[in-house]
């Protein structure tokens, strides 16, 4: 076999081998890795990075789904500080007298859960400030109202409330002077389905009730009619009748206070969409002619904003008044004009702030 046969069949060997063992051997190559960006790294262990969010990737309690509190930072990384957070503190000042100088200074305080816990007022600066302080249940109820007027550290009257099992009211209690003694005590008894049905007044602080009102309700629980002994002899000496709107709020009451079978007294809301009440008229003594009326406009959430008072329902607007609101619906600034000439009398101010 000749020399040039011999290399011909090799080549075809040659190629054979490349078909059959997939080509010719590779040198082996190291892979090459992505680079990574640093924003998309969670660096706080919280789940989110920069990249999904997170305004503060060294603090594990700020991210998109953590809680806005009040701490004077972005919780929750929406680009608003404490919008949704419960407020600790604050301080205001009133002016009584329309100078728009404090007469009137004052402090207040929020527990944990977001409910006023302390207000401290002082008039005029004069160093006694009068202290109102707050307690609740561990489910948001009001235990208490404590009145320290003179900064003692005792308190000089107290209102107490306690309520049954299911959240009802039970008694209000009044003591005027802070001797321990209640000096009136409201008793409240419901029917079977909750429905208020009896609310007894010892108004002279003897234990002894001075006075009754039966409450009587239709089918749905609404109230429709009041029955008041108000001497406790067992004799009916007023009677009220209500009426009721689909959602169980009162749109019109009628008083007999004579129980002749006739009203004397009678008033008249109306409400908003959401429940509001927008107008109130009343005919103090029922002779079909409104004696009295006043209006209010309301935000969105439902928080009052404007009022007014026609005293004599005349046409003429008596007095009004004015409240500016932060994104939460808190009350910032208070102005009263109480003989509607366009000067603000009275005018109220607040910031609050954090612990």
């Amino acid at each position: 076999m000749s020399i040039r046969v011999l290399n011909m069949l090799a080549a075809v060997a040659f190629i054979g081998c490349l078909v059959a063992c997939g080509g010719p051997p590779r040198t082996p190559v190291d892979p090459v890795e992505e680079p990574v960006d640093p924003l998309d790294v969670d660096d706080d262990g919280d789940g989110y990075s920069e990249n999904d969010g997170d305004c503060n990737d060294s603090d594990p309690d700020t991210n998109p789904d953590a809680e806005e509190i009040c701490d004077q930072q972005d919780n929750d990384c929406n680009d608003a500080v404490d919008d949704g957070g419960l407020p600790a503190a604050g301080i205001g000042w009133y002016d009584n007298d329309g100078d728009m100088l404090a007469d009137i200074e004052y402090e207040y305080r929020y527990n944990a859960a977001g409910y006023p816990a302390e207000t401290i007022f002082e008039e005029n600066s004069d160093g006694h400030p009068q202290i109102t302080a707050y307690s609740y249940d561990i489910s948001g109820r009001l235990l208490s109202v404590e009145f320290d007027r003179h900064a003692r550290g005792t308190f000089d009257e107290a209102i107490v409330y306690t309520y049954d099992t299911g959240g009802y009211l039970l008694t209000y209690s009044q003591d005027r002077n802070g001797d321990g003694v209640y000096e009136e005590t409201w008793w409240y008894s419901y029917d079977s389905d909750d429905n208020l049905e009896l609310l007894e007044i010892d108004d002279t602080g003897d234990g002894e009730i001075d006075e009754s009102h039966v409450y009587t309700s239709d089918e749905e629980g609404f109230t429709i009619q009041i029955e008041s002994d108000l001497n406790l002899d067992g004799a009916v000496d007023q009677v009220a009748d209500l009426i009721n709107d689909v959602s169980g709020h009162v749109v019109e009451y009628w008083r007999d206070e004579t129980m002749d079978g006739s009203y004397n007294y009678v008033y008249y809301r109306t409400l908003d969409v959401n429940g509001n009440e927008n107008r109130f008229e009343e005919d103090d003594n029922n002779d079909g002619v409104i004696d009295y009326i006043a209006i209010k406009t309301f935000d969105y959430w439902g928080n009052v904003m404007t009022g007014q008072e026609d005293l004599q329902a005349d046409g003429v607007r008596d007095n009004q008044f004015f409240y500016s609101r932060d994104d939460l619906g808190r009350w910032l600034t208070y102005d009263w004009d109480g003989d509607h000439d366009g000067v603000i009398d009275e005018h109220w101010e607040r910031i609050f702030s954090c612990w």
